[in-house]
């Protein structure tokens, strides 16, 4: 095989990547979307975007995961991009999740906490998956996206990352100028984790991702699968949660922001099917 890990790190991240798919689907079970075992802290519209995320993890990455697994342990190829599909996502779930609670507001009630161990799981998981799939895809490599493709593509994922920034950053200078913004009122502390971790990490690895593709494509396989994984986990997502929100009628939901996401959405995976597409086999 292409790729400088061993088999038992293999089996070992194939059953961790398939664990981690159930640890997902308890933690939708047990919420507010079904049991209700699991209750969250937060303001209404926080538990719809709860709802929507944990929709997503039931149909989508669950599944997938589980899937994902089982591939990786039969060294199958398809396995090694699942599992790319999870290290930061698993990493950005349990910590916004985890920490971006109500504690402290004593109009909420809830129980996450007993959830520690499996937030913990998927933080951990995450750290752990990162050297894994630097290591399947050591060495395969890229070629660069056609002159045609990229000025277009490249053009279009910084506009609207540049909206999506511009977003957060006229909520948050909202906050500083008058002290309140949307839905901050509700819940503060998931404002500020949600706006520092997306300023913070997942629109400087979009840019990132940029800058790897037109300076060094063919060394940033497995950089650009985990950037493309985490962009593709999270937006999906985000529209799962917009669309329960919608369907809630919530007064935090905005059609021209959602708009941006599922504009964001299609670039998304039109940049990583153009990833996949120029990947090749091992290194000369």
């Amino acid at each position: 095989m292409n790729n400088t890990i061993t088999v038992l790190e293999r089996r070992f991240s194939a059953v961790l990547l398939a664990a981690n798919g159930i640890v997902l689907a308890a933690l939708t079970l047990l919420g507010p979307l079904f049991m209700g075992r699991l209750q969250y802290a937060t303001s209404p519209s926080g538990e719809f975007q709860l709802m929507g995320q944990d929709a997503a993890n039931l149909f989508v990455f669950s599944p997938l995961f589980i899937i994902g697994g089982l591939l990786l342990w039969l060294g199958k190829r398809a396995g090694d991009y699942i599992l790319a599909l999870a290290p930061i996502f698993m990493l950005y779930y349990g910590l916004s999740v985890g920490i971006g609670i109500e504690w402290s507001r004593p109009e909420y009630s809830g129980n996450s906490e007993q959830a520690f161990a499996l937030f913990l799981t998927l933080i951990v998981s995450g750290v752990l998956f990162i050297p894994v799939v630097m290591g399947l895809f050591s060495q395969r490599t890229m070629r660069p996206f056609s002159r045609k493709a990229r000025p277009f593509y490249v053009s279009a994922f910084l506009l609207f990352i540049m909206v999506f920034a511009g977003m957060w950053i006229s909520e948050v200078r909202s906050v500083l100028i008058s002290g309140t913004s949307r839905g901050y009122d509700e819940a503060p502390t998931l404002f500020w984790v949600i706006r520092y971790l997306d300023l913070g990490i997942s629109i400087p690895l979009a840019l990132l991702s940029i800058y790897m593709l037109l300076t060094r494509p063919s060394g940033s396989v497995g950089i650009q699968l985990l950037l493309y994984g985490f962009f593709i986990t999270m937006i999906v997502s985000v529209n799962a949660m917009g669309l329960v929100m919608a369907l809630k009628s919530d007064a935090d939901f905005l059609f021209s922001q959602q708009l941006v996401f599922i504009v964001l959405a299609l670039i998304i995976f039109i940049g990583y099917g153009l990833i996949l597409r120029n990947i090749r086999g091992q290194k000369e």
